[in-house]
């Protein structure tokens, strides 16, 4: 995932045009304009913690008890999965290849599994059963290993998200945040530590830039970034090569509670709706997100766009990061719009039956649009498409 293209595709003939994908009404940044998808949340404690998706499923887990939010398409509403739940607290949710995997507390800490987003069993319990106060918080796969963390240094591992072991982290501290990429697990804890570990079984602790809370981990383009805080303090993100050596990047935002890399972009979502990106992890700019002033407290990339998940159980979605608008005429044009200052290839298809996409054009969007007339156009019929390059 160190390098993501988002693709939309447009059709343009002499006499019509034809688009496949609704475009942008306004020409904002899409980082800078958001809509509000849902919002669940009836009472105090009703949040949603974690956002994931597989096969076309996407699935919000959180804080109202035995309820698990699902929509089986991208531009599809939400609906409330309860089957196989009980009175769970869930924090976090991933995908393998075979299963969503979700992790909280109910009577004791809990991993639950479902293959379609719908039907939920619980696989794994442990700890003392003190929900939410002892917990799993924090999960990641990869193709052979699943790697669970929860509170006072919990951590489990599966090679098929059925059977569980638990195994020794060295730590008591409150693990929040996991990640994988190159060979290494790197666990978060509260006291700005990283755990890492090259097989999931045997883990070290290295000191960050920070003592405070990590809350976030990713990794692309051979960079770790975690970020974190509390609403007590300042909240930071931070970055490493290597996940020993860290350079704070900023310490004077409100709390961040996650981070992701979609799009060639970093997005570190946190208090109260607010939302910061960067392109290298070095430089950040926060957007502005009008759709909620709730905290967000997770975020993926989907369907080319972003989503969202925070307090009183809000979802939030960002514009497309590319759309092509075709104008009418005797020469094929378009308006492509994406996120500033990005550069984006146009490709072109004479025909559906062939996968030769040849470039046409490379442009770069100063203000999130720019037409563009394909002047060596022969054919009356075209296929085109834009991608976001890294």
């Amino acid at each position: 995932m160190n390098k993501q293209r988002i693709v939309t595709y447009g059709q343009l003939s002499r006499m019509a045009a034809l688009l496949f994908l609704l475009c942008l009404s306004s020409h904002a940044d899409p980082l800078d304009s958001w809509t509000l998808r849902a919002q669940f949340g009836l009472f105090t404690g009703d949040n949603l913690f974690g956002v994931a998706e597989r096969a076309g499923t996407t699935v919000a887990v959180g804080t109202i008890p035995g309820v698990i939010f699902y929509r089986t398409n991208s531009g599809g509403g939400w609906n409330w999965a309860t089957n196989g739940l009980n009175y769970e607290y869930l924090y976090g949710v991933a995908a393998d290849n075979k299963q969503l995997i979700a992790v909280g507390s109910a009577a004791y800490p809990a991993i639950l599994v479902s293959s379609n987003g719908m039907d939920w069993k619980t696989v794994y319990t442990t700890g003392s059963g003190t929900p939410p106060l002892d917990s799993f918080r924090a999960v990641v796969c990869i193709s052979n290993l699943t790697v669970v963390v929860g509170t006072v240094g919990r951590i489990a591992v599966s090679t098929n998200a059925i059977n569980w072991t638990a195994v020794a982290s060295g730590t008591v501290n409150d693990l929040k945040a996991v990640g994988y990429a190159n060979g290494l697990f790197m666990a978060g804890d509260a006291a700005g530590g990283v755990l890492l570990s090259t097989n999931g079984l045997s883990w070290s602790r290295k000191q960050t830039a920070t003592t405070a809370p990590i809350n976030g981990i990713t990794c692309a383009n051979n960079l770790w970034v975690a970020v974190g805080g509390s609403l007590s303090g300042n909240g930071f993100i931070e970055t490493s090569t290597n996940g020993i050596d860290w350079t704070l990047r900023l310490s004077s935002v409100s709390f961040r509670t996650s981070v992701a890399f979609y799009g060639g972009m970093f997005v570190a979502p946190g208090n109260l709706g607010s939302i910061y990106s960067s392109r290298d992890a070095i430089s950040w700019s926060s957007r502005t997100n009008l759709a909620s002033t709730h905290t967000l407290n997770s975020i993926i990339g989907t369907d080319s766009t972003l989503l969202a998940v925070g307090y009183s159980a809000v979802i939030v979605q960002s514009a497309p990061l590319v759309t092509m608008q075709a104008s009418g005429g005797s020469v094929p044009q378009f308006t492509i719009f994406g996120l500033t200052n990005r550069s984006y290839q146009i490709n072109k298809l004479d025909s559906l039956n062939s996968s030769n996409w040849l470039p046409a054009a490379t442009l770069q969007l100063s203000n999130a649009a720019v037409n563009w007339v394909d002047t060596a156009a022969t054919n009356s019929s075209a296929f085109y498409r834009a991608v976001l390059l890294p």
